[in-house]
Order: structure tokens, then C-alpha cells, then sequence
């Protein structure tokens, strides 16, 4: 570690790779130098084409635009795609913009956990997989009044254009309203293929006759049907927008489906291709694999002034959390190291690359949705704390796992608000914020018919148990009062049973610490197929 301080005090941000020449142009006065300008001009003159095509906007006079409206500014942005195509996409100002369209513009997408679930709904069931993408999505939403932008830097057209701007009649790209209105479009036209929304997230849709489920996030689509109600599904859609079929892309996660016979036969929830662009992107492609994600033993504090290095350290935080979000065995040590990312220190960087290092050796693995239809969803839930291990604040990092069945649906490690005052405490707060959790889940399935009995949620405190069915208030714990009645009423009403699991076996320990190399494959390993002594229960 001192030797890393001085390196890294010697040269900035050492180890870090940062791109070479842009892939793609950050402005239209950037295509002209480029070898390549003429698919960029190409890409261009696409995007006008099919702007036009949809009727979202014609040419008016600057001098017709009504005194009260602002006309706002617009520009072209440039993506290179994966497979080579260039594309352009004309996108207004929306940061300007004063007219509100809508008074509620925020557009919701697909929840993880309800990903999860659907994902098991379709194992469960044994149902068909497909992805489809909304072609220009926002372009089939109509604007509830008329919106005025400039001509884009490089617009063209055979129309005259001088002393001209834009009227648009359909959702642009930067547009404040333009997401909700498009959500709002497609929630229409799937409750016309009699596809019922959820009630608790609202980018599920689902027909439980014709065993369709159905998620969206912004244009994409993700589809858990019958082979044959599938196919009627995206002609209906073909109907109504322009699709085409994809790989499932969740930024940077991707699920594919096997069919290699009924027992092997599963969804696969990889996360390969961003794990290794992380490591390219810290300069760590080709280090030695780790064990487990944090040495043992580790406590993180921000440093002081005299310690801090330049090290891009919340962009690896911000890239370690959204890999945690498909990777449980990595939530610890994402919570650990987003606590110092505004603070590095030498020290933080060579945590940061041991975790870099633990991903390199566990690009691979990947979350299976094994098709099993006899077995159920009923819910079952793991809580763990670790009682004031954050040496600066005391409070406790609590954590969660939540299975439907075999199938982990949703999971967490979070630091808790407030400072617990005993381990029996902090097990208490992590219940509450678990059976929160739960509770909607348990909604969120219910109300697809999935029906649910009380819900084992299992612990390993005995003190946590015994204070929850008793309700005694003591000096001890009467400032906790209130979350104590919480959990008894959740039992009272059968919402819950809550169960002492052995501390070793419990799979959410995983969650709030790092063990050693033996204890951890262990953890992992109850992770995957949770351990429960009936004994105990």
C-alpha cells in the first residue's frame, strides 16, 4: 500500500485507461475531420427520413412561432453501435424548456426485483422468452400541444429552411415529457391486447388465462408467454409500432434461455460482457483472480486531506453498484467501497483492485432460473446485521434475501439511518426494512394470482424472535418500541413467521461482512440453495 501512495502521487490516477480518439463524433463540427464522416452524413439524413416519415414535426416561420412560446435549441448526438451501424439521433433541448405538457412527466421503468420475479414466473411456468425493441420509440407518442426547437448543425432538407424552425407533433428525444408520453401510448395499446397492468409496479403487464407476462423498460420489451401466444403478441405490436426482435441488453446484463432438455433446461442471467469492460475500463484485464471481493477484516474510512489521491473513485463505485445489482456475492463490498468514493486514499485503490480482482476470477458466473414447475413461489425471505461496524458513524450495515421459490428475487446490503443501540437493535431495524420488501413483493405477486401463505422470514438472532412475540418494553429496548409492534402485528396477522436460522448457515451474513475464503464459498454456496435447520424452526 505505501509503495501504491507513492505511485499513485507520482503519476495520477495510475492503472486508469482512458479511451484513445473518440468512437463517436461529440458534435456535428467533428464529422468533417473524421475518415469515416461519410456514415455519420448517412446516419444523419436516416434520421430525417424517418422523422419525416412519422409526420413529427414540419417547418414553420420563425415569425408564426406565438410571443409566449420559447423555441427551444436542438442538436444531433452520434452512438456507434455494437455491430458497426452508425447512428444519429436529432434530440431537442429539453433543459430549456418552460411549457410544461404534462404536471407529472416522470416515466417509470422496470424494477430489478420485479425483473427477478418475471424471470421466475417464466421458469416456474416453463414459458417462451423473447425481446423485442420499439423502433424510434418516443416518435409514436403525439405531443398534447405543439412544441417549437431550432434546425439542428447539419439538417437537411429539399424543403427551404431560411428564417425556419421546427413545430413539432410528436415526442422527441430531450423533450421533459416525451418518456411518460410514450409510456403512457404503449400502456393503451397493451391494455387493447387485454394485458391487465399491475397494480404495484406499472411496467408489468399480464393475462394469467393465456399465461402472459410481459415487463418494459423505456422501448424495450421483455416477453414470458407460450411459443404461439408470443407470436400473436408481436404481430399484434408489429400492428401498432415497428419491432424488431433483440438480445435482452439491461445495460450491460444480458438473459438468454436454454433448452438442452426439461432437467437442464434454464434462464441464464449473465453479466460477462460488463464485468470485463469494467476491468478494461480500470486497467485490470489481465491481473490475478481473488478468492472473495474484500480482504477479511477490512474497514474503509474516508481519508483525511493529507492521504487523499486523484482517483476517479465514485465513477468504480458508481460501475461496482450496478454490477451489485445482479451479483449478491459483490453487495458488501459495493456498500463498503461507495462510503470512501469521495475520499480515496492509496490505501481505498488497492481495496478497490482486490475487488476488481475478485470479479476477474467471477466474470463468469451468472444467475440460473432453472425451469422447475413443480415447484411453487411462495415467498421466503433471509435478514442479517451487522451491529455498528462502520468505525466513523456506529450505525450497521443490514442486508436481505429474498427468494420466490428456488428463485432469488430480490437482495440487498445497506447501511441502516439510524445508530442501533445493541445487535438485537440493528437485527430488529433489518427485520422491518426486510418485511417491507416483502410486503411488496408479496402484493406484486398476488396480483397475478400468484397467492401467498405466511412468509418464513428467517434470522439469526434469538433475541430479535423473542422480542417480537412478547412485545415486552424495557428500558432496554422501549426506544425501539414501535418497530418491535411493527413485526409483532406482522406476525399477529400472519403475514410473516419469523425463524431462528443457525448464524453460519444464514445465507444474508453474505450480505453485512466479509468472511474468510472457506466461511464465503459456504455463504455462497446457501446463497444459491439456502440451508434452514427444521429443528430450530
Amino acid at each position: 500500500v505505501s509503495e501504491m501512495k507513492h505511485d499513485v502521487k507520482k503519476k495520477k490516477r495510475k492503472g486508469l485507461k482512458r479511451p484513445g480518439p473518440q468512437v463517436e463524433p461529440g458534435h456535428f463540427t467533428q464529422i468533417k475531420s473524421r475518415s469515416d464522416a461519410q456514415d455519420w452524413y448517412s446516419a444523419i439524413e436516416t434520421e430525417i427520413k424517418d422523422l419525416e416519415k412519422r409526420g413529427t414535426f414540419e417547418l414553420v416561420k420563425i415569425g408564426s412561432v406565438p410571443q409566449n412560446e420559447n423555441i427551444l435549441p436542438s442538436h444531433f448526438t452520434f452512438q456507434a453501435k455494437r455491430n458497426g451501424r452508425k447512428k444519429a439521433r436529432w434530440v431537442a433541448g429539453g433543459d430549456k424548456q418552460v411549457k410544461r405538457l404534462l404536471d407529472d412527466f416522470a416515466s417509470p421503468t422496470l424494477k430489478t426485483s420485479s425483473l427477478y420475479s418475471l424471470v421466475a414466473i417464466g421458469a416456474h411456468k416453463r414459458l417462451s422468452l423473447r425481446f423485442l425493441d420499439i423502433k424510434n420509440a418516443y416518435l409514436w407518442a403525439d405531443l398534447p400541444e405543439p412544441v417549437f426547437t431550432h434546425l439542428p448543425q447539419g439538417f437537411s432538407s429539399n424543403k427551404e429552411t431560411s428564417g425556419k424552425c421546427c413545430k413539432l407533433k410528436k415526442g422527441l428525444y430531450g423533450l421533459k415529457e416525451s418518456g411518460r408520453l410514450w409510456f403512457e401510448t404503449l400502456k393503451e395499446s397493451l391494455k387493447l391486447f387485454n394485458l391487465e397492468q399491475n397494480k404495484f409496479d406499472p411496467c408489468v403487464f399480464y393475462n394469467t388465462k393465456h399465461d402472459v407476462y410481459l415487463g418494459t423498460y423505456v422501448d424495450d420489451l421483455i416477453i414470458l408467454a407460450p411459443e404461439d401466444t408470443t407470436n400473436k403478441i408481436e404481430q399484434m405490436l408489429n400492428e401498432k409500432f415497428e419491432t424488431q426482435r433483440s438480445e435482452f441488453d439491461y445495460l450491460g446484463v444480458s438473459i438468454t434461455s436454454s433448452d438442452e432438455g426439461f432437467k437442464l433446461s434454464h434462464f441464464k442471467l449473465s453479466h460477462e460482457r460488463y464485468a470485463k469492460e469494467m476491468l478494461e475500463r480500470f486497467g485490470m484485464e489481465n491481473c490475478n483472480p481473488k478468492s472473495i471481493p474484500l480482504p477479511v477484516n477490512c474497514e474503509l474510512v474516508p481519508a483525511g486531506e493529507g492521504e487523499q489521491v486523484d482517483y476517479p473513485m465514485k465513477e468504480a463505485s458508481g460501475c461496482l453498484l450496478w454490477l451489485a445489482r445482479f451479483r449478491p456475492d459483490l453487495s458488501y463490498a459495493a456498500h463498503q467501497i461507495s462510503k470512501i468514493a469521495s475520499a480515496p486514499s492509496a490505501a481505498h485503490i488497492a481495496v478497490f483492485k482486490h475487488t476488481l480482482q475478485y470479479i476477474k476470477g467471477t466474470s463468469a458466473n451468472f444467475m440460473e432460473f432453472p425451469f422447475d414447475p413443480s415447484s411453487n413461489l411462495q415467498l421466503m425471505a433471509f435478514s442479517d446485521a451487522n451491529w455498528a461496524n462502520d468505525p466513523v458513524t456506529r450505525k450497521s450495515c443490514g442486508g436481505a434475501l429474498i427468494y420466490a421459490g428456488p428463485y432469488l428475487v430480490s437482495f440487498y446490503a445497506k447501511g441502516q439511518p439510524n445508530v442501533a443501540t445493541s445487535s438485537a437493535h440493528s437485527e430488529i431495524l433489518e427485520i422491518s426494512r426486510a418485511c417491507r420488501q416483502i410486503m411488496f413483493l408479496k402484493n406484486f405477486l398476488c396480483d397475478m394470482g400468484f397467492m401467498q401463505e405466511p412468509i418464513k422470514v428467517y434470522t439469526d438472532s434469538a433475541c430479535a424472535i423473542s422480542a417480537t412475540a412478547k412485545l415486552i418494553c424495557s428500558e432496554e429496548n422501549k426506544h425501539f418500541g414501535v418497530r418491535i409492534q411493527e413485526i409483532k402485528e406482522y406476525r399477529d396477522t400472519q403475514f410473516i413467521q419469523l425463524l431462528k436460522v443457525i448464524g453460519t448457515d444464514n445465507a444474508a451474513d453474505i450480505m453485512t461482512n466479509q468472511r474468510g475464503k472457506v466461511h464465503f464459498e459456504h455463504l455462497l454456496s446457501n446463497l444459491r440453495k439456502p440451508i434452514v435447520d427444521e429443528k430450530l424452526t
